[in-house]
């Protein structure tokens, strides 16, 4: 990831801000973020078994359902909404 450098207050995430999370072989199903304020991405993998992700940082954790990934993340992190 590069590093980027923002004069004046940081870009605020909305929900509608899933598409720029996307990528060929995964869909970003719902953003979070942690403490300070840097995005978590809960995505949806295609063709494994494990098809969910939780991406914060540099740590990536794999769930079977969507429901067991957005568990992990209410009890850590705040949902972005609109």
């Amino acid at each position: 990831m590069k590093p980027r450098v923002y004069y004046g207050p940081m870009p605020r995430l909305r929900a509608s801000d899933k598409a720029m999370f996307s990528k060929p072989n995964s869909e970003c199903v719902a953003l979070y973020q942690d403490k300070m304020e840097r995005p978590v991405i809960v995505s949806r993998v295609s063709n494994t078994p494990m098809p969910y992700r939780v991406v914060a940082g540099m740590s990536v954790v794999v769930f079977a359902t969507l429901l067991d990934a957005k568990n992990y993340c209410d009890k850590r992190f705040k949902e972005v909404k609109d």
